[in-house]
């Protein structure tokens, strides 16, 4: 359950003003907004088993909510699915390397 950040109260759900002081959480209430679509992305990437995408935006979903215990829980499916992927056979080289 999120607090409010003037008053420490606590927020069921994420209102507009916080019940108990009347502060403002429209800037709480866009973080949130960001974060939610950084994790829609993640989950469309991850369906296209584009790991490397999915895990940059549910990187950042958790940096915005750290609490979010989907976006771990997706980001430890993106982990397993990465580590599993086959590697490409074409593996790019540093000019002057492997000739």
């Amino acid at each position: 359950m999120l607090s409010c950040p003037h008053c420490r109260s606590a927020l069921p759900g994420l209102p507009a003003r916080c019940y108990a002081c009347r502060g403002d959480l429209g800037a709480l209430r866009d973080l949130r907004t960001l974060a939610d679509r950084h994790f829609n992305q993640a989950v469309r990437a991850a369906r296209i088993r584009d790991w490397g995408t999915a895990r940059e935006h549910l990187a950042v979903t958790l940096l915005l909510n750290p609490t979010d215990t989907e976006a771990r829980s997706l980001l430890a499916k993106v982990r397993h699915h990465n580590r599993s992927a086959p590697r490409r056979s074409g593996s790019r080289r540093r000019p002057g390397f492997g000739r």
